[in-house]
């Protein structure tokens, strides 16, 4: 059975390689679908995914994942309105398997790559003062953990942390964004 979110590592794995060297560079996306490729069963029969929960668990982080941004498509506009940017793929994965027999993966989101004057983009962003997003609120705990300010946290920093066998207690966390409800599995609180 093939697994969604490891055929989305895989994809996002390629773009970066792809992206890496042209930024800004629109690139075709599509390809042809081979007929063996798609499914036998019927749409209505199909269920959808259910998240398990790993409420109150303390797992292991096996990996943190960063991929640069996609510029294949168009890039967003800020808040404000000043700046453009392109979402990053950031993956958690904890060391607890899912019903499939998968370790569990989460997309943290709120990894950016902003636009900056000369069409190139930025390092990524992962946290600013007063940021309520996922990465923020991750980067935050990081530097809890290690006794700093979240400004005086580097990049490399937070992603050796979460890459260093850390544990964490995980809270199934639900909100709403443009009108879809989501649920995810992310870090309440790192613990010894």
């Amino acid at each position: 059975m093939s697994n969604t979110f490891e055929n989305m590592e895989k994809a996002a794995e390629n773009e970066a390689i792809k992206t890496k060297d042209v930024p800004n560079e629109k690139l075709a996306k599509s390809t042809e679908i081979d007929l063996d490729q798609l499914s036998d069963t019927a749409v209505g029969d199909k269920v959808k995914y259910e998240r398990e929960s790993l409420d109150g668990q303390v797992v292991e982080i096996k990996s943190a994942k960063i991929f640069s941004a996609d510029t294949s498509e168009e890039p967003k506009d800020s808040m404000s309105g000043n700046t453009q940017y392109y979402s990053c793929n950031f993956i958690l994965t904890y060391d607890k398997q899912n019903k499939d027999g998968v370790d569990h993966r989460e997309y943290i989101s709120g990894l950016r790559q902003f636009v900056q004057r000369d069409g190139s983009l930025s390092e990524p962003s992962f946290w600013y003062d007063g940021a309520e997003n996922q990465c923020a609120q991750l980067w935050e705990a990081v530097a809890k953990v290690k006794g700093i300010e979240p400004k005086d946290l580097t990049p490399r920093q937070f992603l050796g942390y979460l890459n260093s066998g850390v544990k964490a207690k995980i809270k199934l966390e639900t909100g709403k964004f443009k009108g879809k409800n989501w649920e995810k599995n992310l870090v309440e609180e790192f613990v010894a």
